[in-house]
């Protein structure tokens, strides 16, 4: 048995090793790792939900998660996508600069267009050599200051962009053979 599918209650599911293969799907490998603590902290300071998204397929699809006070009206789990005309999907798309002085300045505010109830403030994730690698995207009630959680928002992903450029220097010091 290979574990790829099981049954239950007389119906078939996804079995546990199948689940364990998707998961360790990433698109940008160590991305998700990098982006966990910034989100918890995101959260935090802002009460929002936190996602890191990636562009594939069309989709800003959804590669990290936390969350927050609008989940009951804008649920957010791994693995889902979000179209592009969301704020994530425009960050993702968006021709810019490589980066910008101000990181401010390539946020996307989205006020109850795409959902009512859910305002958005989403920037762009670079990875170490200034390309841009994702979005993270903030996810608030309206009655938030927008501008606040974009600041909050923008030094997430400031952290995930270390976070990766550490873990991308600490790989460098490996000897070929154990890296992966």
């Amino acid at each position: 048995m290979v574990g790829a599918v099981e049954r239950h209650h007389g119906r078939y599911r996804v079995g546990c090793q199948l689940y364990r293969l998707g998961q360790a799907w990433q698109p940008h490998p160590g991305l998700r790792l990098a982006a966990r603590q910034p989100l918890h902290a995101l959260r935090a300071a802002t009460g929002a939900s936190a996602v890191v998204t990636v562009l594939h397929d069309g989709l800003a699809l959804t590669i990290a998660s936390v969350p927050g006070e609008v989940e009951p009206v804008a649920p957010v789990r791994d693995g889902m996508g979000f179209t592009l005309q969301t704020a994530a999907g425009q960050v993702l798309t968006a021709s810019r600069p490589r980066r910008a002085k101000d990181p401010l300045a390539a946020a996307v505010l989205e006020r109850e267009q795409v959902l009512h109830g859910v305002c958005c403030a989403a920037l762009p994730v670079h990875s170490p050599d200034g390309r841009l690698q994702a979005a993270i995207t903030a996810m608030v009630p309206p009655h938030r200051r927008l501008q606040t959680v974009a600041e909050h928002t923008a030094r997430a992903g400031a952290a995930i962009t270390a976070n990766l450029t550490r873990a991308a220097a600490s790989t460098v010091d490996l000897p070929p053979v154990l890296r992966h």
